[in-house]
């Protein structure tokens, strides 16, 4: 972590320690989150490395790799930076919000659609 003069700055770590993110930008020297839904005048779209290593997304995925699987999340804006308050989960093709993970979300599914490999 780089060093200011009131410490470690947060939210900047090596770039090869964040993992990839389909989702992620980058605007005017600030990162941003495409699934971030705004909830309250506390939530944000802006992310820092701490908020993707924290992210369930990427593990959901590979749990639940359903092409209907959507998702989005709140952010909360703290000072310096920005945390998951939740994850939002909802199936495209029923329509309807899914529990907390979306354990219901898989090969058993008479809907399930497999994930088509990015090229």
């Amino acid at each position: 972590m780089e060093e200011s003069s009131h410490g470690p700055v947060s939210g900047i770590l090596p770039q090869q320690d964040i993992p990839y993110c389909e989702h992620r930008s980058v605007d005017k020297g600030r990162t941003f989150c495409g699934l971030a839904v705004h909830g309250d005048s506390r939530s944000t779209d802006e992310v820092y490395a701490e908020t993707c290593l924290a992210c369930p997304v990427a593990r959901t995925r590979q749990r639940h790799p359903c092409a209907h699987l959507d998702m989005g999340l709140l952010l909360g804006a703290h000072r310096e930076r920005s945390s998951v308050d939740r994850c939002y989960y909802a199936c495209k093709a029923k329509g309807i919000r899914l529990p907390d993970g979306a354990p219901e979300c898989d090969a058993k599914c008479k809907l399930f659609a497999p994930l088509e490999e990015k090229k």
